[in-house]
């Protein structure tokens, strides 16, 4: 197997929120030489003026285009529903394993891809390999504590051959060593480490 890789140049879409993993994915893929062009999906964020505020920031100092999604009403439907629904019924909901194929790689990779991009990139850390026969496979992250593999096990084989994990070959220790080394430490916000949407909520 190969990893799936970017020697050609593209025209790709990265899913942006602000943080230090999509912003170090954007700076290495338009340092490759790719066309590189960002997208924030707004959803159900509490904050999210300041949200959209700080990537829109991000995006001016990559100097790289930036796209607001509206995906806030599939969001509700898909994920949120589901969510509350999972509670009342007893059940311990994982939202990311229900938005990440259906929302960011579902409805976000569809619209990217209907805007003529070739691919679209984000900060997991995962990896693909594409087999001799075409075949897709998603792998664990380099970095055993910050694998995020288990969150994305739902992705489609025509998803998986539309998209790019920069960082899946870097740890969390690198990533930050690459944001000082790119001119963009103290440009990025906070890492996230809760349910977007329960953010400062009890």
């Amino acid at each position: 197997m190969q990893q799936q890789g970017t020697n050609s140049i593209k025209s790709v879409g990265v899913a942006m929120s602000g943080g230090v993993d999509s912003s170090v994915t954007a700076k290495l893929l338009k340092k490759m030489g790719h066309d590189v062009h960002g997208f924030f999906m707004a959803l159900a964020q509490p904050d999210l003026d300041q949200q959209v505020d700080r990537v829109k920031k991000v995006a001016t100092f990559l100097d790289i285009p930036i796209t607001v999604v509206d995906l806030a009403e599939e969001f509700k439907q898909t994920v949120l529903d589901y969510f509350t629904s999972s509670y009342f019924k007893g059940k311990t909901p994982n939202p990311c394993i229900v938005c990440n194929p259906r929302i960011k790689f579902g409805r976000l990779l569809e619209a990217l891809l209907a805007a003529g991009f070739d691919l679209m990139a984000t900060g997991h850390y995962a990896r693909i390999e594409e087999s001799s026969d075409k075949t897709f496979h998603l792998l664990k992250g380099l970095d055993p504590k910050k694998d995020q593999s288990y969150f994305l096990h739902r992705l489609t084989q025509q998803q998986l051959s539309r998209i790019l994990f920069p960082l899946g070959e870097q740890t969390k220790e690198n990533v930050y060593e690459l944001a000082a080394e790119l001119g963009i430490s103290g440009v990025h916000g906070a890492e996230s480490q809760d349910v977007c949407f329960l953010q400062d909520i009890d």
